[in-house]
């Protein structure tokens, strides 16, 4: 069965490039990197539950033991909030798995993605959880489809009318 990774990148590459080579262990059989979410949205409900990171006590298992945190623990999940299309390409030159972007909703970022080496464009606005607002994946598809010009798959995302 396929099993793909869901990266989001690490501000520091060494933690990037562990976390792909874990999926890459783990018999992971494409990368996906999340392109849409370089920071975590500002949900009301979660902020209203106090919550931000992890709570004491509580570790992100699949991230123990990462370049830089101290043995056996991360309570936070940090995303590159300033990672480029150049970052997107090193992942792709780091691995010999295909890696998709995830996170498409204009036509210049397919073209952008297909131009530095994704193996499939994922229409997605991450259910509409992370921004204030953003275009509906489904009404963006067409457009996005046509930019890519068959070049490599188009994956439509789940949350078509709102969240996941």
């Amino acid at each position: 069965p396929a099993v793909w990774f869901l990266l989001y990148p690490h501000p520091r590459r060494e933690v990037t490039e562990a976390l792909v080579r874990r999926a890459e262990g783990a018999g992971c059989t494409a990368l996906v990197v999340t392109a849409d979410s370089p920071r975590f949205g500002r949900r009301t409900r979660d902020l209203r539950n106090g919550f931000d990171d992890l709570p004491p006590g509580y570790a992100a298992e699949n991230m123990r033991d990462l370049p830089g945190t101290p043995p056996g623990t991360l309570t936070d999940i940090p995303m590159h909030p300033a990672a480029s299309w150049r970052d997107f390409a090193e992942t792709v030159g780091a691995t010999s798995l295909p890696v998709w972007v995830k996170g498409v909703l204009h036509p210049a970022d397919a073209r952008l993605a297909v131009a530095h080496g994704a193996a499939g464009v994922i229409v997605s606005n991450h259910g509409g959880r992370q921004c204030d607002s953003a275009a509906a994946s489904v009404d963006c598809l067409p457009a996005v489809v046509e930019a890519v010009a068959g070049a490599v798959p188009v994956l439509l995302d789940g949350g078509v009318r709102r969240g996941g």
